[in-house]
């Protein structure tokens, strides 16, 4: 039997490295860039009606997602709000039973816990060998060595708050009218959570389904830990915008945004087991018998730290307003975002059966990564309906299967094609009150493990509801709440993981025009 003699950490990754090629979403891999397609929309009107963005007017703070609205103001205008979200996550693991492995399943499911064994089996079957008997480990039931079981859940709480300011001046140049405009927002949501309590390496799922399964007295090893990859924190931007009336109707406008930003991160390790798939002939009919063994392992690694971003983001749009209809279009144009991490690799490794003691260690870690964002776009439509009704509907298409990230040297393609369908509903039961609703129909940029359909992105939809109250002449106060749950089951050969994500979020601010 060969034993491990030192936990080898960057075997570990270069296995998941290996298995990244094949799936398109990153399971127990080191961060990257994460959370970096969470981009925030910091229009309160928008966020209440689902997202739309192209045919809505006098709503300064749509300077950086169209910025051809912003011709639609009348005078300087001034606005200031800010946006909270509340995340939930959790994953609950189903274990199917092994017909060869019974044992496997039971550890796997969490189904011996809270057991324990009178006799220690390893001294048991010590026993065993020193009275002449050959021990066969099917005759032991293994339990886990601590209590963690498969499921887990994960609440966040909002990162820093950062203030969407915005302000913008329109003004007359050789009689063309035009508006500029300046501001400062949140750009994206980095948080990002994943862990996975049964990790394994390399991947059993043919001896669960059979396939592979030991002959003779062979045996295979397989790793087992715990893994945990969370980020938190917020990228902003500071920029301008330009919008010219190139007619009465039509408007054109573009925008430059400086992205900036920091999240705290950490990828930790903790080992649970060396499970041993075996199958002995050794039994008094001389029958060949499947079974496992569990070794206790004790070790850790952790990699934590800062990480910067930087980047820039520009995009145009052009819009014409009818009478009742306004339609438009928005390109975003090629991003770049460069990642600086810098932290800390801590690990130790604890004597047992299979491992060497190692002290803990720590030294010092540093990489540096570049997403490259290709041309992305909307189109959308407005319509005055009634007087006191307004209905928008609009298509963003994000053809992220282009993005390349590079690492080390290395260009990968880590993303699927994304793409969201907005429709918002504005009712203005009385003066000086409005009342908004929205829905979103939004996909992600990675599939379920092993979906039955290649490159079909997981995909959620999101409900949202808000409030617009003039308080004084010029003075709007406007408020937003959105709710969405993604749901999605990756599934193996032996397991299918249930993963729930659920985000409720808040958008409070106020906007003053001039008069």
């Amino acid at each position: 039997m060969t034993k491990l003699k030192r936990i080898s950490i960057n075997a570990l990754v270069l296995n998941a490295v290996m298995v990244c090629v094949m799936v398109a979403q990153d399971y127990n891999l080191p961060l990257s860039m994460e959370g970096l397609n969470h981009t925030s929309n910091t229009s309160i009107l928008s966020k209440s009606l689902g997202g739309v963005t192209i045919p809505l007017q006098k709503d300064v703070s749509l300077m950086f997602a169209n910025p051809a609205s912003l011709s639609t103001l009348d005078a300087l205008t001034i606005s200031i709000g800010a946006l909270q979200t509340y995340t939930s996550a959790n994953q609950t693991q189903q274990w199917q039973g092994s017909t060869y492995y019974g044992n496997y399943s039971l550890l796997m499911d969490g189904s011996l816990i809270g057991i324990s064994h009178s006799v220690n089996p390893d001294t048991l079957l010590a026993i065993m060998t020193r009275k002449g008997i050959k021990p066969f480990p099917g005759d032991t039931l293994w339990i886990p060595y601590d209590k963690i079981g498969p499921n887990w859940n994960h609440d966040k709480s909002p990162s820093e708050m950062i203030p969407n300011i915005f302000v913008a001046l329109p003004f007359t140049f050789k009689k063309i009218k035009a508006t500029v405009g300046l501001g400062y927002n949140e750009y994206a949501n980095m948080d990002y959570y994943y862990q996975n309590n049964t990790a394994q390496n390399p991947n059993p799922n043919e001896m669960m389904a059979g396939q592979g399964v030991v002959k003779g007295d062979s045996t295979r090893r397989v790793n087992w830990w715990q893994s945990i990859h969370n980020r938190e924190g917020n990228l902003h931007s500071i920029g301008g915008a330009l919008s010219v009336n190139i007619t009465e109707n039509f408007s054109a406008g573009a925008n430059l945004q400086i992205i900036t930003g920091s999240t705290n991160d950490i990828d930790q390790t903790l080992g649970r087991g060396v499970i041993w798939f075996m199958s002995s002939g050794a039994n008094p009919n001389k029958v060949t018998l499947n079974s496992i063994r569990l070794d206790s392992v004790d070790y850790m690694s952790s990699v934590s730290g800062k990480s910067t971003y930087t980047g820039y983001e520009g995009s145009i749009s052009a819009a014409y307003r009818g009478k009742d209809v306004t339609v438009g279009v928005t390109v975003t144009l090629p991003t770049e975002i460069d990642r600086s991490f810098d932290g800390t690799t801590t690990s130790y490794t604890n004597k047992t059966k299979d491992y060497a003691a190692v002290p803990l260690s720590s030294v010092s870690t540093s990489t540096t990564q570049k997403m490259y964002l290709p041309t992305r776009g909307s189109i959308g439509i407005g319509m005055q309906v009634r007087a006191n009704v307004y209905v928008a509907a609009e298509y963003e298409y994000d053809p992220y299967s282009q993005a390349e990230l590079k690492i080390n040297g290395v260009t990968t393609n880590p993303w699927l094609d994304a793409s969201a369908f907005h429709l918002g509903i504005k009712w203005e039961p009385v003066e000086n009150y409005s009342l908004r609703f929205g829905y979103r129909r939004q996909s992600d940029v990675f599939q379920a493990q092993y979906s039955a359909f290649d490159n079909q992105p997981v995909s959620y939809i999101a409900y949202s509801a808000g409030i617009g109250i003039q308080l004084i002449k010029g003075l709007q106060l406007n408020a937003a709440y959105e709710f969405y749950e993604q749901k999605y089951e990756d599934t193996w050969v032996g397991n299918s993981n249930i993963n729930i994500l659920t985000s409720s979020s808040i958008s409070v601010g106020l906007q003053y025009t001039l008069q």
